[in-house]
This record gives C-alpha cells, sequence and structure tokens, in this order.
C-alpha cells in the first residue's frame, strides 16, 4: 500500500473524479441508511481508494485518494468509516494478512461492520 504500487490504468486526476461524480450521482441518496451507504461506498472502491482493487479499493496513489475524499465531501455524501480500521487495521492486514484473514476481515472493516481500536498497555506507569 504504497504511492508506487502498480495502477490498473492510467487516469487523469480529472477523469478519475469524473467516475466518481457519476457513480455519486447514481449512488448517492441522503435518505438511505448510513449502514446501507457504507456498504455501497465500501464495496464500490470508493471508500478506501488507495486499497488495492481486489479487497475493495481503487489501486489509487494517494494524491489521487485525496482528491476523491474531497470530493465525497464536496459532494456532501458521508465519508467511509473512520477510525483505526481503516486507517490501520485494513491496510496492515491487506499488506501482511493471510488470505484467509483478508477474506474475513477486510470487507467488514471497509462497511463499517466491526469497528476496531488499539489497546496499549504500560505497567507500571499508570495504566
Amino acid at each position: 500500500m504504497t504511492d508506487t504500487a502498480p495502477r490498473t490504468a492510467d487516469r487523469s486526476e480529472t477523469e478519475i473524479i469524473a467516475e466518481l461524480d457519476e457513480w455519486l450521482n447514481e449512488n448517492w441518496d441522503p435518505d438511505i441508511t448510513v449502514e446501507e451507504w457504507w456498504n455501497r461506498l465500501g464495496l464500490s472502491g470508493w471508500g478506501a481508494p488507495m486499497w488495492p482493487e481486489e479487497w475493495y479499493g481503487k489501486d489509487l496513489n494517494r494524491s489521487e485518494a485525496v482528491a476523491v475524499q474531497n470530493r465525497i465531501g464536496e459532494f456532501g455524501a458521508l465519508p467511509a468509516p473512520g477510525g483505526l480500521g481503516l486507517l490501520l487495521a485494513g491496510p496492515t492486514i491487506i499488506d501482511h494478512g493471510s488470505d484467509e484473514h483478508k477474506r474475513t476481515l477486510v470487507k467488514d472493516i471497509i462497511t463499517g461492520q466491526k469497528a476496531w481500536c488499539q489497546l496499549f498497555s504500560e505497567p507500571g506507569a499508570g495504566s
């Protein structure tokens, strides 16, 4: 999950945003539940656009992914589920997890079905 990941297609940022706009116009509905929206967004690849296509992403680089996230906000649609699942657990599982871990965990992260946290233990330091 780096900026140098192989690209599936060479498209300009303008073309990517046009594709996203078309998808948003067809799929965003402020009257559906958050659960339904996160499912649509996550399974489409737009929820975590830097992730590989085979794991619910779009194989975009960082600047393209930021443009996508910004456009979703400008459009008025809800963003993908936030937190450590999307930012830490998902990318770590995709890069280092077994195929079984990927199959059983990644979809639930991107669709907001599972939330993740990070716990610390600091013996002798008050926690």
